[in-house]
């Protein structure tokens, strides 16, 4: 993995990508090298494993990858991923997707995000009022 931060070549996040481990590190590296240094792999990539997602970890990573890497204009594929699973009982996945809500600074997100900071789990709702935070500016 730590290989994989220096390395500049795609070829080494493919196959990182189709490394299982025990803890999905091999999968969460590759994830985020496409999110650093190939944001449209990296938005196809996550989006299509919160489609089948198998594993948390690896789920979290990508809602945290599509917050960095942002729709492609014109697109609300990323936005749409990350407000299903805010609306979501899922704990960590949806502090997640409501923080790359706040990142990706789509003010329609306000309505579906501004309930959990009044009410919830404290992490969700310190996520939530960061993300409003971020939304209204």
């Amino acid at each position: 993995r730590v290989l994989l931060a220096w390395s500049k070549d795609p070829a080494d996040a493919a196959k990182a990508w189709g490394m299982k481990a025990f803890d999905d590190g091999f999968r969460i590296s590759a994830l985020e090298w496409w999110g650093k240094h190939a944001p449209d792999e990296a938005r196809a990539r996550a989006l299509a494993f919160l489609r089948k997602p198998d594993s948390e970890l690896l789920r979290t990573t990508a809602l945290q990858v599509l917050g960095r890497v942002k729709d492609v204009p014109g697109s609300r594929k990323v936005y749409d991923a990350l407000i299903a699973v805010a609306k979501e009982t899922s704990y960590r996945s949806r502090i997640a997707a409501i923080q790359s809500l706040g990142e990706l600074g789509e003010k329609d997100a306000i309505a579906v995000i501004e309930p959990f900071s009044q009410h919830g789990p404290w992490g969700v709702r310190g996520a939530a009022s960061e993300a409003l935070r971020k939304l209204k500016g």
